[in-house]
């Protein structure tokens, strides 16, 4: 009897951690099962694989089949057990959950537009080496935060598998992350910490490259930006087609 107390408790617990409609599918088979009534909650209140068109015939504990309290609290917990075996509902992913993800991410979406049109564009002619490096610094600078913005942005047009449109935003994305990389070199070339040497022998007796100048930078600077707005426009434009009502389009640069 000890015995089989344990092994209700463990199951009831296992019972109050499901989904409200299993819940309710188990509460009703026990309330037959405990005291033969025919009477079911509300169909509108349970799952459809449990909604009767017809009254349930009555299963009585003192039933002329000799159907004892005991016999039927086993029949009643493995009735439980194997409701509370049947799989739950799948998690909700990709498409089902993209007002969710833009509410988490779309401002830094948006704000890779607003970057390369004007904060990069100042540095640029401002010559601010400093700033353009930690801006792009791969592992904490915050283009990189956008950049992960758009690549979970990119990947929830995607369910199971990866779609045609999730593949061609990441194209654009990759071709971003490349910009960011020459920029962070130009960067850190202008503050002269990346010296490239010519000549010499096996790096030894070679003669370090001038860092370059502000004019040189510029021209460098520019020629990549273009490459990343050709990019990020073709990323507005797949993802303003059939893109959610509830969001507004992207605007290219």
């Amino acid at each position: 009897a000890t015995t089989s107390r344990r092994i209700c408790r463990r199951r009831v617990t296992r019972l109050c951690q499901q989904p409200p409609a299993t819940m309710m599918r188990v509460l009703a088979l026990l309330m037959i099962l405990a005291t033969g009534s025919a009477f079911v909650p509300s169909a509108h209140k349970l799952a459809s694989s449990v909604r009767t068109r017809a009254p349930v015939s009555a299963i009585s504990m003192s039933a002329a089949e000799g159907m004892t309290r005991r016999e039927a609290s086993a029949a009643a917990a493995a009735t439980l057990a194997g409701l509370l075996a049947l799989p739950g509902p799948a998690a909700a992913r990709g498409r089902a959950t993209q007002v969710k993800t833009w509410a988490r991410y779309g401002s830094r979406v948006e704000t890779t537009r607003s970057w390369m049109a004007g904060t990069f564009q100042g540095y640029v002619k401002s010559g601010d080496f400093a700033s353009m490096k930690a801006d792009t610094d791969p592992k904490k600078g915050v283009f990189t935060s956008f950049m992960t913005a758009c690549d979970l942005w990119a990947a929830s047009y995607s369910d199971a598998n990866p779609s045609p449109k999730t593949v061609a935003m990441l194209d654009d994305v990759n071709k971003l992350r490349e910009f960011q990389a020459e920029v962070y070199s130009i960067a850190r070339r202008g503050l002269g910490e990346e010296v490239k040497t010519t000549g010499g022998l096996f790096g030894v007796g070679g003669k370090a490259e001038p860092a370059p100048t502000p004019a040189e930078a510029k021209v460098e600077l520019l020629a990549a930006y273009e490459k990343a707005k050709v990019a990020y426009n073709d990323y507005c434009v797949i993802n303003n087609e059939g893109r959610p009502f509830e969001i507004d389009e992207l605007s290219e640069l």
